[in-house]
């Protein structure tokens, strides 16, 4: 089974300054490629983490891509909302050959920020560049993302984390239902997709983790079906969540324990995510041993 982890993290504080790492005690040290131990992931797509400086921080992964040989792709930090420096962010990132998409966190932005017409020109900005975006919302904030995506038809946009959803609430509250009728109306835009990804820290930390993700994680497939969904471990903020997530068990549960095919489990676990992300055929280890 080939997995690609749409959605992975490493730091260095010592390297690049992370401001919210100053008040995580237990993530506010270094997590690099070799604190990552798997069995069973061949590549990883590396997800901004809302360095100080974006660019600094794209530039130090590429520069760990040597000796990192699962890496397959890098989405970097750009401010999409701003239409006089957006180009000239995205040009110095071109010439990181690992650069495949732009991720700028909307999840505490005001309400109707999403909205607002200069996001919207950036996100076109990024449909003309042939580049991904990343959207990390909040379950409340689903119904803003659907207005814009409709507005940038032409720019992939992928949901993390399944929207932030009440897993806490559960699927049958009012806000779990609030959450799917957002998600399936995302749903109809085929310029959207989801990462099953990031749930651990959104659970009842009192309670068996997976019992409770499996509804969203059903839901989310019947909204998107297989052909529009991803997995990603969220390492290491899942990891160091109470449910103290393991990075292979998250995959292994996908692939056990949610009823897909073979076909299907090949698009959730990796066709998606290079497709998307129009990642290279083969990993870099593939590469160096044909």
């Amino acid at each position: 089974m080939t997995v690609i982890d749409a959605h992975l993290h490493v730091w260095d504080p010592t390297i690049n300054r992370h401001p919210w790492l100053d008040d995580e005690p237990v993530l506010g040290r270094p997590f690099l490629p070799e604190n990552v131990d798997s069995a069973l992931v061949e590549r990883v797509v590396f997800v901004q983490a809302d360095a100080a400086d974006g660019v600094a921080e794209a530039r130090w992964v590429q520069s760990l891509a040597d000796a990192w040989p699962q890496l397959a792709g890098i989405v970097a930090f750009a401010p999409v909302e701003d239409k006089h420096g957006l180009s000239e962010h995205l040009d110095a990132l071109t010439d990181l050959p690992f650069f495949v998409g732009v991720r700028r966190l909307l999840q505490d932005e005001p309400q109707g920020f999403i909205t607002r017409p200069p996001l919207v020109a950036g996100l076109q900005e990024l449909a003309r560049r042939d580049l991904p975006f990343d959207a990390c919302v909040r379950w409340h904030q689903l119904s803003e993302l659907e207005a814009t995506a409709k507005q940038t038809a032409e720019t992939r946009i992928v949901l993390d984390h399944l929207g932030k959803p009440p897993i806490a609430a559960g699927l049958d509250s009012d806000e779990g239902r609030q959450w799917s009728a957002g998600l399936r109306a995302l749903a109809h835009l085929p310029n959207v997709s989801v990462k099953l990804s990031g749930l651990a820290p959104e659970a009842d930390p009192t309670q068996p983790l997976f019992p409770q993700v499996e509804p969203f994680a059903r839901e989310a497939l019947d909204a998107f079906g297989p052909d529009r969904v991803l997995a990603g471990s969220d390492f290491p903020v899942s990891a160091a969540s109470n449910h103290a997530l393991g990075y292979d068990e998250w995959f292994a549960w996908i692939r056990d324990a949610l009823g897909l095919t073979g076909a299907e489990l090949s698009q959730v676990l990796h066709g998606n995510a290079a497709r998307i992300y129009t990642l290279s055929s083969e990993s870099t280890t593939s590469q160096e041993n044909t």
